[in-house]
Formats: structure tokens, sequence, C-alpha cells
């Protein structure tokens, strides 16, 4: 058990480490977190290379607009909520307790995801914007069956499986380049089209190649085995387009809908190395316990570490159509969102969310939102800004199944500083 558990949390671990202090783009949007992602029809200017680069080429775009910074994260798992941990951090756990705890956990697994992202000194002039961030990820998932052991211990004759841990994460640099078009679209007052070239610097990538694990207790012992093989790199560079169109409707009514990595390769080749780690145990009693000067001495450990091969990967394509109404002064927004396969940033669950913003207070906007669909299942935004003439300061908080942050089972952060935005 010790080997499996070492194995485990050492995957973990090296997909955190590698990517929990990197960054995402749209993550570092401060205005979008507290809408919960409702923003690809508001975006403009510099931000638009995380939404939909079209929104360029409309009149309601700034001639100029400068992101001097901006940074956030998501984090969240797929079982327990803050209040779960305060309620049993410490505590003796009855039988019902474990029940309750044991019934929260998926039959997939325990499962954790992470995404971030930053910007700096992103700009917009005219219908051009430029955007340097950083992009970080990562999805893991833990077998159900190790919280079961931990709890109830190995009971005879059961073959516990454990080789649902698995994960993938990655960080990468994000340069991009976005241009936005107008054009005449029947029906609109104004409509434009747009494109974002991305060039991406890898900084580094982790995933689990395969985990295998079974351990039995049967009238001759504890038996048990498993193996991990997990596959690192730590530099590389690739590519990724995205396509918008965005359009304007009277009265106060704008549309967006935009294709994120149509055409998307990163390629990793540098430092490739290919980790395994396994352990075996055969036919472990207490006889053999009792004669042992270590537990240890009585489990076969090995582990490896080889060069790999260069390899690659394309980012998920993710389809979003967004729109906004402005009346007098609320901004009320609408997005569904969907992805076309499952990575560490997005799922092929549909997303639908809706925000809204008041802009009465002139120096202090006010914003709130929600989500259904997705990864989380349920997300709740809430933020505001404060703004000094072309200036703006925005904060934002968010919460996975909570109405308020630090309640739930997860919770995301975001701080913004932009001009002309």
């Amino acid at each position: 058990m010790k080997s499996f558990l070492n194995i485990s949390l050492f995957c973990i671990s090296t997909i955190l480490y590698g990517h929990n202090i990197q960054a995402q783009a749209g993550g570092g949007n401060a205005r979008s977190q507290a809408l919960a992602g409702a923003y690809s029809a508001l975006a403009r200017g510099a931000e638009v290379s995380a939404w939909n680069p079209a929104k360029l080429g409309l009149q309601s775009s700034p001639r100029f607009s400068l992101i001097l910074f901006g940074a956030g994260f998501n984090v969240e798992n797929s079982s327990l909520s803050v209040a779960d941990y305060k309620n049993y951090n410490g505590k003796f756990l009855t039988a019902d307790d474990k029940r309750i705890i044991m019934q929260k956990i998926p039959g997939s697994g325990f499962g954790l995801r992470l995404k971030a992202g930053a910007q700096a000194l992103s700009f917009s002039v005219g219908r051009f914007a430029i955007s340097a961030g950083m992009i970080a990820a990562s999805n893991i998932r833990f077998s159900r069956e190790f919280v079961d052991l931990a709890f109830y211990g190995n009971e005879p004759e059961r073959i516990y499986d454990l080789s649902q841990t698995g994960g993938k994460g990655y960080g990468v640099a994000d340069f991009s380049l976005s241009y936005g078009q107008p054009i005449q679209i029947t029906f609109f007052q104004e409509s434009a089209v747009g494109f974002t070239a991305h060039y991406f610097q890898g900084i580094s990538s982790a995933e689990i190649l395969s985990a295998s694990g079974t351990l039995l207790t049967d009238r001759l012992g504890l038996h048990a085995k498993g193996e991990a093989v997990m596959r690192t790199a730590l530099g590389g560079s690739g590519y990724a387009f995205d396509l918008g169109v965005a359009g304007s409707l009277g009265p106060g009514w704008t549309l967006s809908m935009a294709l994120k990595n149509v055409v998307s390769r990163i390629g990793w080749n540098k430092d490739v190395k290919i980790f395994t780690w396994g352990a075996v145990a055969d036919s472990i009693d207490a006889e053999r316990l009792a004669g042992a000067d270590d537990v240890d001495d009585l489990i076969i450990n090995y582990d490896s570490e080889i060069a790999g091969e260069d390899f690659h990967y394309g980012l998920p394509t993710r389809l979003t159509i967004g729109a906004v109404h402005k009346n007098g002064s609320f901004d009320y927004a609408v997005e569904l969102s969907k992805g076309f396969s499952n990575g560490p940033a997005t799922s092929t669950k549909a997303e639908l969310a809706t925000g809204v913003e008041y802009t009465g207070i002139g120096f202090l906007p006010l914003r709130a939102g929600i989500a259904f669909g997705g990864t989380a299942g349920v997300v709740t935004g809430m933020g505001f800004g404060i703004k000094f003439r072309n200036v703006s300061l925005n904060f934002a908080a968010q919460a996975a199944k909570a109405a308020l942050p630090g309640q739930g089972q997860g919770i995301g952060l975001a701080f913004d500083m932009k001009v002309g935005i």
C-alpha cells in the first residue's frame, strides 16, 4: 500500500508542481471571472485574443487599449467542499461520516482540476491587438478505492482495482496577434470577422501514460502489484488559430461567435523523459511480517528513467456563442460554450453562463454571474472594479457548487489592471 500511495502522490505532485504557477490568458481577466465566463460579447480591445478577435472590427472597439497586468486561477475537485473539510478535519470519523464521504466520491475517482492564467503588457491599436501571457491547466484523478482502503482496510477475498489514477497537465507561454475586419452581414447594423494567431513556447508537460494496480487479501496473505508510467518534457513550441464573427443589433444588442483552436499543435522536444515506478508484494502474512526488520523488505520496488521520443498534441477546439444587451446602467450577458474534446482545461459538456454588470456608480462597476454545466456543474461569480478616468482595477472571485467563494468544491480569484477598457 505504501508503494501505491507513493506512486500516486508523486504523479500528482509532479503535475501540480509543473503547472500551478503558470497562467491562462482568459483566466487573467477579472471581469470575465465575475460574470462566470459570460464575456465573449463584452470583450474589447486587448482582451479579444482570449475571446473573439472579430470584436476589433466593431466601432465600439477602443482606438487604443492596454492590459498592464492580469492574473487569475480556478481550482476545483469532484467531491468535497470547504464545509466538508471544516466538518471532518481532525475529527474521529464515525461509520456514518465515512459512508457520507464515500458517497460524495464518484465511481470515476477523486478528481482535481486546475487552470490559471496571466497577461502582461498586452495592447490593441485600431483593428490589431498583440497579447502576451501564460496558460496552464491540469486534470488529475485518484482512484476511489484508495479512500475505501484507508477507511475500511482490506476486505478478505476482495480485489481492489487501483488503476483509475491518472492525469495530464501543461504550461505554455502564449504570444498572439489578433485582427478584426468590418464586413456587411444582413440584419446587422454593423458586423466584423477576425482571427487570432497564437505562438506557444512550451514550459512543461506531464502526463500519466498508464497506471495499474490491484490488491487482494486471501488465506495465503496479502498480494499486491502496481505500476505507473509518466512522461514529462521541459520545453517545446507550437501554434493555434482562432476565428470569430461579431455584430451589433439595435437597440443595444451585440452578438458574438468564436471558434478557439481551430487548428492547434504543440510539439515537445526538450528533455523528454519516461519515468516508471512499480511495486510487487506476494503472500505477505503475519508470520512474514513478524520476521521482517522492515515492512518494505517484503515489497519489491523498481523504478527507471529513460529518454523519451519527441511528441505533440493539440489544444481542445472550443465553440463560444455569446450575446450582451445594454439597457441603461445594466449590461446583461449570456454565453453558451462547448469543447469538442476533453482536456485539462475543457470538457465536451456544454456550459451556459449568464451575468450582469451595473455601471450606475461611475467609479465602481459591480458584477455577478452564474454558469451551469461544464466540468464544475455550477459556478457562481462576483466582483467589482475601481475606475480612475481611463484606468481600471478589477477584482473577482468564483465558487464551484456554492453561492459564495470559500464554501463550495472549488474557488477562483482574479485581478487585472487595464487602460482604455
